[in-house]
């Protein structure tokens, strides 16, 4: 969960002479502690790290937090030298200008960043800790946890990659249904998926009360040393489930009116489906990704019940449908047919729907198995035969007493490059031909194939996107995947609320599945209740689902002084509708879309793709006398990513150099006499400083620094000046420096305290730097009296010292 970088080597500055110093002792983590508390499936997880700098000089701090891919940030705070440095949720658009600000004022780049992993993203954040001092970092992040084959699970990433002597993981589990198991798996030190049944023997599970559960594992350091030498590096996961045999729906309502509608039933008769798999067989699929789409084909394919139809459609540059008499896989080659002529097209019929008797799905399993690879990617042909034949099934099945449910599997590994490439007009015609509105799930196979195009595709057809990632445990991925939705026991479902009682209900699934749930989030407008209709698809045919009257009021939530007062519901609603309007937004841009999301998030506090983690940092480099104080900086600003990155350099203290986003050498601490500011060269341009894999939330920041020595009490560092910082204002908006301020030139590099003219007073005009005086701290009306200028541009003060 918290890493530390190495620090290998110390480089020393002084007048005449640099070197390098190595074996600095690396930085210690003293303690690790997360806690996560999951009410009502909703889980706000704070992890807390203090770390030490043993060495006699300052070294850069790596502080690493990898969190699940779904959930958001939504508070940081580092505590230096006892004074905690809070960050700040900012619109994306404000934290660019904030940054350009910064980049005027010469400060340089750093590396604070949020990249994605498997399942998870990272987020760093660095700061230089000075010589034998502790610092603590503390992140609470979100996520509304989801039930996926009867269980929930909470994932919790411990990496500090060092035995640390006080690590402690706490998990408290409440629910309103009483919680019927929980179970710790051993600790995973591995990406891939581990079907091993064991538990954590040293993770100790208290049962509170049937609705409360207390998970608390705290290896010793001998725990660590055996699990991983190096220290630990994998996830604790804690699985969950709760009693819904007699509750199949709840609506649970706050003090404030906010409502949770939960639909879920395990008891219900699973329909019958009609799956048409759309598979790529291209030339990039050679070798251990095809051998590894065959062994999942062959359990999911056994895994058909025999009421289930199926379809195996491949394509490469062409395509072809399986039939019961065969096909033969060599005929690819006669269906391109592109030399000059006219694409020949595939006629496909109802033969091409196979019921899933013991002797078809043998006789699928030989030819999945007898596959081969060739040619390029067809991705539009593919999708066009696949909904023509579900479209087929559905007329097929169209007056059958028992519904059968249709559902596209479509799996890629690279991206469109026959008959069409323009994955937004692939869309757009899978758009216009599935009329039926059949559910599209998309597989992304590895990393070469456009996860963004695929998860847009299955947005738009009522289903989504995962990716498969590439390793030795790829057919189990599929597998797990089709498990997920291999049991519909209800589809097109519709919540139907009655307007005038009910408002800004969050958008759902259309499909229920066996050991899943839906969940609906919205507010019941004053002296109402919910009422609705619901209705479903269900395997007797269309049914109307009376909606519960018996509803559970959730008891007031206490809050501390002064605490905005948020409840969990409205919390969760939040969430769910940022992830809803995002979602949207991904499957038609809209700036209607964007602006409430973004306003939601700035509301809530959620770090999202439309704002941006500013991270005030403290100067913990500055050169001072033995009698100054360090001071505490207030932030100029935050950071621009370009679109779908979500990392950006940052200022940092100087005098410092920092590794770069791509890796580099590491000279992280300096040791100089030189007191004014440092030059680190030019800031590279925003859009050269992230690579477009990174995740999509963005964290930025900015430090000025600077500091001075005097003796008379009269002079404060500059920084010290109120109307000359950044501040916070008491509804949470920035306030600039008054425009008659050019931050650039108050700040800009001037490495000598030396007087150029003077004033009409005869006073010296100094640097504003060197000459900040209390009499003008609060008010830059109080200034004016004592400005001037060193050189055309330079802002100076009347130096009365």
């Amino acid at each position: 969960m918290t890493s530390i970088n190495l620090t290998v080597c110390l480089l020393i500055i002084g007048s005449s002479l640099i070197s390098v110093l190595c074996d600095v002792p690396a930085p210690i983590i003293k303690s690790l502690k997360v806690n996560c508390d999951i009410k009502y499936k909703y889980a706000t997880t704070l992890v807390s790290s203090r770390i030490l700098n043993p060495a006699n000089v300052s070294q850069e701090v790596h502080f690493t937090v990898t969190l699940p891919q779904e959930a958001f940030i939504t508070r940081f705070v580092m505590v230096i030298k006892g004074e905690p440095y809070e960050a700040y949720i900012k619109e994306k658009e404000e934290a660019k200008k904030d940054y350009d600000a910064a980049v005027g004022a010469g400060q340089s780049a750093g590396h604070i960043f949020q990249t994605s992993s498997r399942f998870s993203k990272d987020f760093t954040v660095s700061v230089n800790v000075a010589a034998e001092e502790k610092a603590e970092f503390n992140v609470t992040y979100e996520e509304l946890l989801t039930r996926k084959n009867g269980t929930y699970k909470a994932e919790i990433n411990i990496e500090p990659h060092q035995i640390v002597p006080n690590l402690s993981i706490v998990v408290n589990i409440e629910d309103v249904l009483p919680i019927t198991h929980v179970r710790v798996p051993q600790f995973k030190v591995s990406n891939e998926i581990d079907q091993s049944d064991g538990e954590n023997p040293n993770a100790k599970k208290e049962v509170i009360s049937p609705n409360k559960v207390r998970v608390e594992w705290n290896p010793s350091k001998k725990e660590q040393k055996e699990l991983k030498p190096e220290g630990l590096n994998g996830q604790m996961i804690v699985e969950y489930d709760v009693d819904v045999s007699n509750k199949t729906q709840q609506i649970l309502i706050d003090e404030d009116g906010y409502f949770i509608h939960i639909l879920r039933n395990d008891l219900l008769p699973v329909l019958k489906k009609h799956v048409v798999f759309v598979l790529d067989v291209s030339g990039s699929m050679t070798g251990t990704k095809m051998d590894q789409l065959k062994q999942a084909m062959e359990k999911i394919l056994s895994d058909l019940s025999e009421k289930d139809y199926f379809t195996i459609v491949l394509f490469s540059d062409s395509i072809i449908a399986w039939k019961e008499d065969g096909v033969d896989i060599n005929s690819l080659n006669y269906y391109y047919g592109y030399d000059g002529e006219e694409r020949k097209s595939i006629s496909v019929g109802e033969e091409n729907v196979i019921t899933a008797t013991k002797d078809n799905i043998k006789n699928a399993i030989n030819f999945t198995k007898s596959l081969e690879t060739y040619g390029g990617t067809n991705i539009n042909g593919g999708l066009r035969v696949g909904i023509d034949i579900a479209k087929m099934g559905q007329k097929k099945f169209k007056n059958d007493v028992h519904p059968v449910e249709p559902m596209i599997i479509f799996l890629t590994d690279g991206e469109p490059n026959t008959e069409e490439s323009d994955p937004d007009k692939i869309i757009d015609n899978v758009g216009k031909r599935n009329t039926e509105k059949v559910t599209i799930f998309s597989l992304c196979f590895g990393f070469d194939a456009d996860l963004n195009f695929l998860k847009k595709l299955s947005l738009a057809n009522n289903g989504f996107s995962r990716r498969i990632y590439e390793g030795s445990d790829a057919a189990l991925q599929l597998n797990n995947f089709y498990k997920e939705v291999a049991s519909p026991v209800l589809s097109d479902v519709k919540f139907e609320y009655l307007p005038e009682k009910v408002e800004n209900t969050t958008a759902e699934t259309k499909n229920l599945f066996s050991g899943s749930e839906i969940l609906v989030l919205g507010k019941v407008k004053p002296n109402s209740t919910v009422s609705g209709v619901l209705s479903a698809m269900t395997a007797e045919g269309r049914r109307m689902l009376q909606m519960p009257i018996d509803y559970l009021f959730l008891p007031p939530i206490e809050h501390k002084p002064n605490q905005t007062k948020i409840g969990y519901l409205e919390k969760m609603w939040a969430y769910k509708t940022i992830k809803s309007l995002l979602d949207q937004n991904t499957v038609s841009e809209n700036d209607t879309l964007k602006e409430k999301a973004k306003e939601l998030a700035l509301k809530y506090k959620f770090v999202t793709p439309l704002t941006s983690l500013v991270v005030v940092k403290p100067n913990v480099t500055s050169v001072v006398d033995d009698n100054q104080q360090d001071n505490k900086y207030p932030s100029f600003g935050g950071g621009y990513a370009p679109a779908g990155a979500s990392g950006i350099a940052v200022g940092i203290t100087r005098p410092a150099m920092r590794p770069s986003v791509f890796g580099g050498p590491h000279l992280s601490s300096l040791s100089s006499s030189y007191a004014g500011p440092m030059p680190l060269g030019p800031m590279p341009a925003p859009d050269m400083l992230m690579p477009e894999s990174m995740a999509e939330e963005n964290v930025y920041t900015t430090t000025i620094s600077g500091s001075i020595t005097a003796d008379n009490a009269s002079v404060i560092p500059y920084t010290n000046v109120t109307w000359l910082n950044q501040t916070i204002s008491d509804d949470g908006l920035y306030l600039q420096p008054p425009p008659e301020v050019d931050i650039n030139d108050v700040i800009a590099l001037n490495e000598t305290d030396v007087s150029t003219s003077r004033c009409s007073n005869g006073n010296p005009c100094r640097h504003f730097i060197f000459c900040s005086l209390h009499s003008f701290a609060d008010d830059f009306q109080d200034y004016l009296p004592y400005k001037c200028h060193i050189e055309p541009r330079f802002l100076g003060v009347c130096c009365p010292i």
